[in-house]
């Protein structure tokens, strides 16, 4: 039932926004959050949550997506907070 559903929108011209490994592009996706990975650059979608479709040039719901982040990156950060949290300490 829900391959003819789908079946039946790609026949009307609707389709899913290609988006993984891609730039996040907030025109065509709602990022959610970041996820840690070496799999994808840095900025670009890592992990695909909800589809999002289009309708030729036009957005009918934009997908949901995590956008990578370096690893070294959240670890900096992480320290920072640590060394913050160290200081308000003594």
């Amino acid at each position: 039932m829900a391959r003819q559903f789908y079946e039946l929108l790609n026949k009307h011209g609707v389709r899913p926004v290609e988006c993984l490994g891609k730039p996040f592009d907030p025109e065509n996706q709602e990022g959610i959050g970041y996820v840690e990975t070496d799999r994808y650059p840095a900025g670009c979608v890592a992990e695909e949550i909800c589809t999002g479709y289009q309708l030729g040039d036009i957005l009918l719901k934009p997908a949901r997506v995590m956008v990578a982040r370096n690893p070294a990156e959240g670890n900096n950060k992480e320290n920072g907070d640590q060394t913050n949290q160290d200081e308000g300490e003594q």
